[in-house]
């Protein structure tokens, strides 16, 4: 049970460590010795759990690296000690990499639109 609690405290929106700790709590009050004849809702339950810890830790390494990518742009926008500012280079290569982002959203964009409309006209047979 503790385990869905970290589980619930870093994710309060993770419904499957909602739904297990519920579990785990009814099991705890049907049987509060804890023993005999469980053997096969256990191993299922710690199946649960290592998949779930398997879930967090790659949350977490994604959230990491968002965290570090965050830390590397900080880094290239903010000038360092003496320099004046960023380079013509790096900023060549910044407005590059956010003129592709910006193709990609827009490419998403009319794909979605696309959709709509291609969904539309299956409605409208007339």
């Amino acid at each position: 049970m503790e385990a869905f609690v970290q589980a619930l405290l870093i994710d309060p929106d993770n419904m499957e460590a909602k739904e297990n700790y519920v579990y785990a709590r009814k099991m705890l009050e049907n049987n509060p010795d804890g023993g005999g004849g469980g053997n096969d809702q256990n191993q299922d339950q710690n199946q649960d759990q290592n998949q779930d810890q398997d879930q967090q830790d790659q949350n977490q390494d994604q959230n990491q690296d968002q965290n570090q990518d965050q830390q590397d742009q900080n880094a290239q926008q903010k000038p360092s000690g003496g320099e004046a500012g960023i380079s013509p280079q790096q900023a060549q290569q910044m407005l590059q990499a956010i003129q592709a982002k910006e193709k990609e959203t827009q490419d998403k964009v009319n794909k979605e639109k696309a959709a709509v409309l291609k969904s539309r006209q299956k409605e409208k047979n007339w």
